[in-house]
C-alpha cells in the first residue's frame, strides 16, 4: 500500500513565547500522521526567555527558521533606534510550498508573518489569525 504524501499547515509567528510552546506542541499532536506542523518564525528573534522554554518540541513538528531583514526606526513617532522585523524574501514561501502546506495559522500581524499570509492568498489557502 502506498502512503499518501506529506502534506503541513504552516504556523507563521513573529517570535516565540513561553506561554505558546505548549500550544504549538498540541498542535503537532492533534495533526493525522499523514500531515505535519510546520512553525515559520524569524532566524535572529530573541527574547528574554530561555530558548528551550520557548521552542516546541515534538515529533511531528518542524521549525523553519527563515532570515528577516531588520529595520530600525528613525524616530517619526516611533521608538527611536528599535529595531523591528522586516519582510523576509521568498525563502518563506518556498519553506510552504515545499511542505505542501494545507493552511496557514498566523500569530499577529507583522510584516514577517504579513509575507506568509501572501503566500498562502496566492496558493487559494485557507487562513486563521489569532492574536494575544
Amino acid at each position: 500500500m502506498v502512503s499518501p504524501p506529506q502534506r503541513s499547515w504552516a504556523i507563521a509567528i513573529t517570535a516565540r513565547a513561553t506561554y505558546l510552546k505548549p500550544w504549538y506542541e498540541g498542535f503537532a499532536a492533534a495533526m493525522p500522521p499523514e500531515w505535519r506542523a510546520l512553525l515559520l518564525c524569524p532566524a535572529d528573534e530573541s527574547s528574554d526567555h530561555p530558548r528551550d522554554l520557548t521552542t516546541p518540541v515534538h515529533p511531528n513538528l518542524t521549525i523553519n527558521e527563515i532570515p528577516a531583514r531588520k529595520r530600525t526606526s528613525t524616530g517619526s513617532g516611533q521608538h527611536f533606534g528599535a529595531q523591528y522585523t522586516w519582510m523576509p524574501d521568498s525563502r518563506i514561501a518556498t519553506a510552504m510550498d515545499s511542505a505542501r502546506c494545507g493552511g496557514l495559522i498566523a500569530h499577529e500581524f507583522s510584516p514577517f508573518t504579513l509575507t506568509a499570509l501572501l503566500n498562502a492568498k496566492r496558493r487559494g489557502l485557507p487562513v486563521i489569525s489569532f492574536s494575544d
